[in-house]
């Protein structure tokens, strides 16, 4: 029993061993191909002694096809020796015949990503930590960019967006005039072009569409008057050319 032990242990240990040795998409018993090619590969960059790594920008590969999206926080050991979160990253895995392959997007920005969405157009949408962003991600020509759509600081010790959703919320699949109208509202009170509100543009774009339904509300009582106004008088030269007709009769 003791030796079965010991031959079950010691396999464990070759297996825990052997699986950091395999490259992506190889079984355990491919591990002697990658060890004789592991010599002409380049040694990973080490994390610089005054900071993070640098972030990783993978180019995706290959047509478009099935992908799965990992957010998530990942850390490092400094000069120090202690841990501290990295870059935020998210895993691309992307299906390549029978087997799945993963390329790394990082954001020095925030140091989580709490969610990411795949859009209709290709771009990801990820929902950020320390700090709190939401960006819009395009890969073209092997590169990424991305785009800052929103950001804020609620002035606590961290600061995170943690869940997103994007939807038709009234259901017509479509974004009305109105809707439009209110979007490009607060965006033209975004006068630091920083892509966030804070609380004085806020309440500037708030009394923008509190002007603009008060023009609304103007508009629609006027236009209920000049309606009574006018059926008024359409009533009063109905009654004159009647009274006359009378009169007229009479004679």
């Amino acid at each position: 029993m003791a030796q079965i032990r010991s031959a079950l242990l010691l396999s464990l240990v070759g297996s825990l061993l052997a699986l950091p040795a395999c490259d992506e998409g190889k079984s355990p018993k491919d591990t002697k191909a990658s060890k004789s090619a592991k010599s002409d590969a380049k040694p990973a960059k080490a994390a610089p002694k005054s900071g993070a790594p640098e972030p990783a920008r993978d180019a995706l590969e290959g047509e478009p096809t099935d992908a799965i999206l990992l957010s998530q926080a990942w850390f490092y050991k400094d000069a120090g020796g202690k841990s501290k979160p990295g870059p935020a990253r998210l895993q691309i895995w992307r299906k390549n015949g029978e087997k799945w392959k993963a390329t790394r997007l990082e954001d020095p920005d925030s140091n989580v990503f709490h969610k990411a969405l795949l859009l209709e157009d290709g771009s990801i949408l990820t929902a950020a930590g320390e700090k709190a962003m939401l960006k819009k991600w395009k890969h073209d020509g092997g590169k990424w960019s991305s785009e800052l759509l929103w950001e804020n600081s609620w002035g606590g010790k961290f600061n995170r967006l943690r869940d997103i959703e994007v939807g038709d919320v009234d259901g017509d699949g479509k974004v009305s005039a109105s809707e439009l109208k209110i979007y490009n509202l607060l965006r033209a009170q975004d006068t630091s072009g920083d892509g966030k509100l804070n609380v004085a543009e806020l309440y500037k774009g708030l009394e923008a569409l509190t002007k603009v339904e008060k023009k609304r509300s103007m508009f629609t009582k006027g236009f209920f008057v000049m309606s009574a106004v006018s059926l008024i008088q359409v009533l009063l030269i109905v009654g004159l050319v009647t009274g006359i007709v009378v009169a007229l009769k009479d004679q």
